[in-house]
């Protein structure tokens, strides 16, 4: 319908099936998830997926913790989700806080802020980021990652990157957006 979500001038996200299969996609293909970490809240889009499986306990980061504030204007449940026993959200930095904790997830779904290389967000398509999230999979965990529709340069060195350290990777493409989902 239209919606989306600006920070300092900068569209950030908007509704669309992408955000959704952020979620679904890792938690179906992970033969029995319990832990689910998302870094990146936005519209809560991800995470209102997330909550449809009721069996997974689920930690949403974001760095700009107003947006938890915000959900609202684009999911009417918005609040419930973020209520839910299931649901713990922070307001931090997604690194940092895979840094500061001891806790191993099933499932990792990340969706960068835009541009690619805005200050942070390259952060998190380093190398050694992909390696900070594997050491806080569990044993059959899975790392979700949104690659936004960018220069095919930049998107080949991510991947690149990202296979280095998954070499089992998938890659699907985006329903109505031009980027990539890696799984691995």
């Amino acid at each position: 319908d239209g919606k989306g979500l600006y920070i300092n001038g900068t569209c950030m996200t908007y509704l669309c099936t992408e955000t959704k299969v952020m979620a679904h996609l890792p938690l179906l293909l992970n033969p029995n998830p319990k832990n689910m970490l998302i870094i990146c809240y936005g519209m809560g889009t991800c995470l209102r997926a997330a909550a449809t499986h009721k069996d997974v306990n689920i930690d949403v980061v974001e760095l700009i913790k107003e947006e938890f504030s915000v959900g609202h204007y684009f999911h009417s449940n918005a609040q419930d989700v973020l209520d839910d026993k299931m649901v713990h959200h922070y307001g931090d930095d997604g690194r940092n806080f895979l840094l500061m904790r001891d806790k191993k997830y099933d499932v990792i779904s990340i969706d960068p802020a835009p541009p690619l290389c805005s200050a942070g967000t390259v952060n998190l398509y380093s190398r050694d980021f992909f390696t900070l999230c594997k050491s806080k999979l569990d044993t059959n965990g899975i790392l979700c990652l949104w690659i936004q529709p960018s220069y095919a340069t930049e998107i080949k060195i991510i991947m690149k990157s990202f296979q280095s350290v998954f070499p089992e990777t998938h890659v699907y493409t985006g329903f109505s957006l031009k980027g990539f989902y890696m799984v691995g």
